[in-house]
């Protein structure tokens, strides 16, 4: 059993029963519901029975279970992580990927879920409707727990990028760094030019373009005379 179970029953519990008692004062105070201490506190007491059912089967039972029984590689680290023998000869695992820690104990939350979910259900509301409990808690417990592991996820790489030194590519020597507008008109065959090389080119037309001009003027003269 994780040494830190207790302290993560405890936990659990009380986050859940602060939640529910507040989440359905606001709810009884928006349906102006009377004595509405009465009322969330009702509300408190029954998410933290709701909690502590919970916590307790997947800290206790589920998750003891099914980590000394599967060998996936989070119940592998779990194992590890849980083992008393430090010096007991281990294979090397690979750093876990981002779709293993968006998945870590997500079956564990959602057994230990569902059978909360029909022990409650069938002790509020008879057996009958043991199985909806089940399945209504097993999918809501997973939730949460798949939007806690993406809220990890994300704060991982929000402090492996406040932590990585932006690295730039440096360009070559003599050449200055190109835009991605310039990267994609040298790949349709557009090429960049310096700017000297651009003033000479437009000089260049400048001349050709005035002796064009000289000409023209030159032959129109001509015609003129001819017609006088």
């Amino acid at each position: 059993m994780d040494q830190s179970a207790p302290l993560t029953v405890a936990k659990g519990t009380t986050l859940t029963t602060l939640a529910g008692g507040f989440l359905w004062g606001i709810h009884g105070t928006v349906k102006g519901v009377p004595a509405l201490g009465l009322y969330a506190s009702s509300a408190a007491l029954s998410s933290g029975i709701a909690g502590v059912t919970f916590f307790g089967i997947r800290e206790y039972l589920i998750s003891p279970l099914f980590v000394s029984t599967f060998n996936t590689n989070q119940h592998i680290r779990q194992r590890r992580a849980r083992s008393s023998d430090a010096n007991a000869p281990v294979e090397p695992l690979s750093p876990p990927t981002f779709g293993e820690m968006r998945f870590t104990r997500i079956p564990d939350t959602a057994t230990s879920g569902a059978i909360a979910g029909a022990l409650l259900s069938s002790w509020k509301f008879g057996y009958r409707r043991a199985l909806p409990g089940a399945v209504t808690s097993a999918l809501f417990c997973a939730t949460l727990q798949l939007i806690g592991n993406e809220l990890g996820v994300q704060r991982v790489k929000y402090i492996s990028r406040r932590q990585t030194p932006n690295q730039t590519t440096p360009a070559a020597e003599g050449s200055p760094s190109e835009s991605w507008t310039q990267l994609l008109f040298r790949s349709i065959g557009f090429q960049r030019v310096a700017q000297d090389e651009y003033l000479s080119r437009l000089k260049r037309e400048r001349d050709a373009y005035l002796v064009r001009i000289a000409e023209l003027e030159k032959r129109a003269e001509e015609e003129k005379r001819k017609e006088s």
